[in-house]
């Protein structure tokens, strides 16, 4: 480099650096609805988040949003879909091939390179009981593989592992995001607040009983860790109010009431959020 050159380094101004805005969506299966609706309140506010993570559901709405799909195209892929029909036929260690066709359709058998957006995908290794990161291969598999709960479903094999729900490990992903590099993280929490005996009887009975099912045979460890390691890399976590709500509240009721919950608790939020991310953009 000559003299010339180096000088005018000197006075070219250099365009700022791009802020990595994520989103570490959580577990909660039919409840991630609610990461739609607030996910909804933000595109309202011009609100752009630029990377993703997630957990089980949260994987398949953040995997979906690294595509590019809006919020309002996704919440009529969900009512279309209707998930009743998939509780319904609910039986233990079921494959996860047709919800892997299902998110294909939608995905176009996208790869995490081939994505709009970086995106990426947690679930636990069944053998180990340790968190696996997934960031390469197809986006569809990955996500059935976060979101294999048993014992409802079977395991889903990616690289000779054998993997299941990324709950068990880390239930809202944030601290990928942090380590890769992001400046400002968003988290939603499907699972904070203590479910109220008297309201789990409101449900729908059939829901209730593959839920309590699901509570008293499901042995496997949750790490000590799977919830509170993401609010510890978070810079703010939202937290709708959903403990009336279980993981299979499929019907198309629940949908658009856990929906709505998740943009009022975003909506509710909005300031905060807006005074966090300035601070992000005006730091040097």
């Amino acid at each position: 480099m000559n003299i010339i050159q180096s000088l005018k380094g000197l006075f070219v101004k250099r365009s700022p650096k791009k802020k990595l805005l994520g989103v570490a969506l959580g577990s909660g299966g039919a409840k991630g609805m609610a990461h739609l609706g607030a996910l909804k309140a933000f595109e309202e506010e011009n609100i752009t988040f630029n990377c993703f993570a997630g957990t089980s559901i949260g994987s398949i709405v953040g995997g979906l949003c690294a595509h590019g799909y809006t919020t309002d195209e996704l919440k009529e892929v969900v009512l279309n879909i209707c998930l009743k029909q998939y509780v319904r036929y609910l039986r233990p260690y079921m494959d996860m091939t047709f919800i892997e066709d299902v998110l294909n359709e939608y995905l176009k058998d996208a790869t995490f390179s081939s994505l709009s957006l970086p995106f990426y995908a947690w679930a636990t290794d069944k053998q180990s009981m340790q968190g696996v990161l997934l960031q390469s291969g197809k986006v569809a598999r990955a996500c059935t593989a976060s979101s294999a709960v048993p014992p409802y479903f079977h395991s889903v094999d990616i690289d000779g592992k054998e993997l299941i729900d990324g709950a068990y490990t880390n239930s809202i992903p944030a601290d990928v995001l942090r380590e890769r590099g992001a400046d400002f993280i968003l988290g939603i929490d499907l699972n904070a607040g203590v479910r109220n005996e008297n309201d789990r009887y409101a449900r729908n009975v059939i829901t209730r009983i593959l839920s309590d099912t699901l509570d008293s045979t499901v042995k496997i460890t949750t790490a000590k860790d799977a919830t509170e390691r993401g609010y510890r890399a978070c810079d703010v976590m939202l937290q709708p109010s959903l403990a009336i709500y279980t993981p299979l509240d499929g019907g198309r009721l629940s949908l658009e009431e856990m929906y709505e919950i998740g943009y009022i608790t975003a909506r509710e939020q909005m300031s905060f959020v807006k005074e966090k991310l300035r601070e992000v953009l005006h730091r040097a």
